[in-house]
């Protein structure tokens, strides 16, 4: 047992990732998977289920496995090509107009998109069937799986209480992260305990991201925004810091105790290193998605004419500014959530977002059950890990071969989509039960 725990350890790490054209390629199939969507069957929730799976899972898939070339590009070639054709002998067509509607449709396909990514991602990267170029990277450099949680965080930023402009709830912001803590100790707990394969530069020793996402609410509760000018402040210190102190070679090479003090604090700080310092570069990314939140999503534009052309001049920014970080020999790091970090992962998320509200205009078909899994994102990615975890216990995933690990994660990925109509169907069931209780006996259930 602990003979293949390091056997798996060792297959995720010491990679480099790979190329940021290659993983807008991949991503492609979220905007391409949405737009073919809308000229399929979708009637009833079975049959959007089966047009779902053949516009979303099973691209995701192949996007993310060995079959990238040739079936990969091929299936998204054909996918596109299906749906420029039904778009330009569709009659009558009717554009979504409402920015209402399309807020709604848009942020639903982004977030539902980036889980169903991340599902994929956190099994399939445990066979030969992933490529190690997508895993997560050593020490600098692009990678698919890197982006998750960046993308977890501006996802949250988006739609947090402030960006949809409504006042904080201190009280409500601070009560959120008690079940994301809860979380994190049961995770950690039962890596420890089951001796479940870790990479520990990661988040660290004991870090995950759930401590990471806990620390958010309360940064957002706390500090001013929306605003750019905090968060940019905070990551340029940031990388300054890293650059000209040797906070990023110490995060990269150190041991994972400290040396010069035989302190508690300071050895937790060392073996969490990746993870308590990242949430400085998470928070900033946060406040940034929050403030693009407010400005492009949230508020009501005078005319669509003015959306589009800030939404253009945002994009066009983040990859000029990114284009001059990379000249100028900086790398993206995730280890540290440097600055070249958390300008990519704005850019890519902010391009899907932006595809997928082009598509919109045209179009307000939601897949179901990539709704469902909207509305229950948390319960959904705790199960995904789950399912992860029973089916890494269950085979060595390892000894597979391809086309046994295109069948496990497509059965896998059904499950995770069952769990979500499962908790669509049960969870009103259950408030309608409760509402029903005599006064009191709710207290005593």
């Amino acid at each position: 047992m602990f003979a293949k725990k390091l056997a798996k350890e060792a297959f995720v790490m010491g990679l480099e990732g790979t190329t940021p054209l290659e993983l807008l390629l991949v991503l492609s199939c979220i905007p391409i998977g949405f737009w073919s969507f809308q000229f399929l069957p979708s009637a009833n929730p079975w049959q959007s289920s089966v047009s779902e799976a053949i516009t979303f899972w099973i691209p995701m898939i192949l996007c993310q496995s060995k079959l990238l070339y040739p079936y990969g590009v091929l299936y998204l070639a054909s996918e596109l090509t299906f749906a420029i054709i039904n778009e330009s002998v569709r009659p009558n067509r009717e554009v979504l107009k409402r920015t209402d509607d399309m807020r709604r449709v848009t942020l639903t396909v982004y977030r539902s998109s980036l889980l169903y990514l991340t599902f994929v991602a956190i099994l399939s990267v445990d066979f030969h069937f992933f490529p190690r170029r997508f895993a997560k990277t050593e020490e600098r450099g692009y990678s698919l799986m890197d982006m998750g949680a960046a993308s977890f965080v501006i996802a949250a930023g988006l739609v947090s209480t402030r960006a949809r402009g409504k006042t904080a709830n201190t009280r409500r912001d601070f009560a959120r992260t008690l079940p994301l803590l809860t979380l994190g100790v049961l995770r950690l707990i039962a890596h420890k305990e089951l001796e479940y394969q870790e990479h520990v530069s990661e988040y660290g020793v004991h870090w995950n991201f759930s401590f990471t996402l806990a620390i958010l609410s309360p940064v957002g509760a706390l500090l001013p925004g929306p605003t750019w000018t905090l968060p940019v402040a905070l990551l340029s210190f940031y990388q300054f810091a890293l650059y000209s102190f040797g906070l990023q070679t110490w995060i990269e090479d150190s041991p994972r105790q400290c040396l010069e003090f035989d302190h508690n604090i300071c050895h937790f700080f060392a073996a969490n290193r990746e993870g308590l310092l990242g949430c400085v570069g998470y928070s900033a990314i946060y406040l940034l998605s929050e403030w693009f939140g407010s400005q492009y999503l949230w508020r009501a534009p005078d005319d669509n004419y003015r959306l589009k052309f800030g939404l253009f001049k945002f994009t066009g920014g983040l990859t000029l500014f990114w284009l001059i970080l990379e000249a100028s020999g900086l790398t993206a790091s995730r280890r540290s959530t440097n600055l070249v970090f958390a300008v990519w992962v704005l850019l890519v998320n902010i391009l899907i977002l932006t595809t997928v509200r082009y598509v919109c205009v045209g179009h307000d078909k939601v897949p179901f059950v990539l709704n469902t899994v909207n509305k229950h994102g948390l319960p959904c990615f705790v199960g995904a890990n789950l399912m992860t975890g029973i089916v890494n216990l269950s085979f060595d995933t390892m000894q597979q071969n391809d086309t046994t690990a295109f069948v496990i994660l497509l059965v896998y990925i059904s499950g995770v989509g069952t769990l979500a109509v499962s908790l669509n169907i049960l969870i009103p069931k259950l408030k309608g039960f409760f509402s029903r209780l005599p006064p009191g006996k709710e207290k005593i259930m």
